[in-house]
């Protein structure tokens, strides 16, 4: 048994098709298949069920994949030590984000991995909170930036800034004349809200109570926060925004912000990773750098606001 064949048999896996996982392995499918089959021979069972299409694993198989996983997790950190002994900021790193928190922040966090990391190769994704913590667990990503602490005791995490909840008013909306949103009053068919899967719509859920779902004509179930807020601008309803997105708006678009009534809601945004995720330079070095992107006064919660 070889951790070659380990991955081979993790990117069948994940790929279901021999051809597009010897693809991603660098290597041809022949020989994806025969050191597949070799390991099978070796352990004296079969891994994959290969008359399905997609190809699946066996019962057993599936609990070999998963060793699979742990195994070449805890050799990856054989490099991962001397990375962060002789070379803590070279490598790679694997980061996803919120998709409420991508569009925001990384235009201003950019700047910043260039100056802080330049021998270090950055791959950035949009994951839901749900999806990065599975993609931390299967080793597919390093570190995540979300807006909940995780419940899995593999998981470890550190908090980076607060953010305040804004609400976005069309000037057609009856809440166009209102100084600021009060929670009990947010009309539910006049609100676009982020399809389930968000925390950030089940948190503003929570603090506005909105225990009904929307009865409106028209729904949009699927659409992204820039997308719901261009609704807004063309005359339709409200929606809620991040405190980040204020930096890119212009006066006449900030003339649609309202804030909520004392006390502001807020959520805190954390950087997780994996317990055995051992480049500790590096975590550090990315939190300060993520830090440094945000206006100074998101690095503490203000007596006004409360988290959600």
């Amino acid at each position: 048994m070889t951790l070659q064949q380990l991955e081979y048999i993790i990117a069948l896996d994940e790929y279901g098709n021999f051809t597009r996982a010897a693809e991603a392995c660098g290597v041809t499918q022949p020989t994806l298949s025969t050191m597949i089959q070799r390991l099978e021979t070796d352990l004296g069972i079969t891994i994959f069920d290969r008359s399905k299409q997609p190809v699946i694993p066996t019962e057993i198989g599936e609990n070999i994949i998963a060793q699979a996983r742990v195994v070449l997790g805890e050799a990856s950190k054989m490099n991962a030590l001397v990375q962060e002994k002789y070379s803590a900021l070279t490598g790679t790193l694997r980061m996803s984000l919120l998709p409420t928190i991508a569009p925001f922040l990384v235009p201003k966090l950019m700047p910043e991995l260039h100056k802080n990391f330049t021998d270090l190769k950055i791959s950035i994704l949009e994951k839901k909170t749900a999806v990065a913590y599975d993609s931390l667990i299967r080793r597919e990503i390093d570190v995540a930036v979300v807006a909940t602490e995780p419940d899995n005791d593999a998981l470890r995490y550190r908090g980076l800034y607060y953010e305040e909840f804004l609400g976005y008013v069309s000037p057609q909306s009856k809440m166009f004349k209102e100084a600021v949103v009060h929670s009990s009053e947010v009309p539910i068919n006049d609100l676009w809200l982020l399809s389930e899967g968000h925390c950030f719509r089940d948190q503003l859920k929570q603090f506005c109570k909105l225990k009904k779902e929307s009865d409106a004509a028209i729904s949009y179930a699927e659409g992204s926060l820039l997308g719901f807020m261009h609704m807004v601008e063309e005359g339709e309803g409200m929606t809620f925004i991040p405190e980040l997105a204020l930096e890119y708006l212009c006066p006449e678009q900030k003339k649609m912000v309202k804030p909520f009534a004392v006390p502001h809601p807020a959520r805190a945004i954390y950087l997780v990773w994996h317990k055995d995720y051992v480049r500790f330079a590096l975590l550090k070095q990315l939190a300060e750098t993520i830090r440094n992107a945000v206006p100074k006064h998101m690095l503490s919660l203000a007596p006004i606001q409360k988290l959600v």
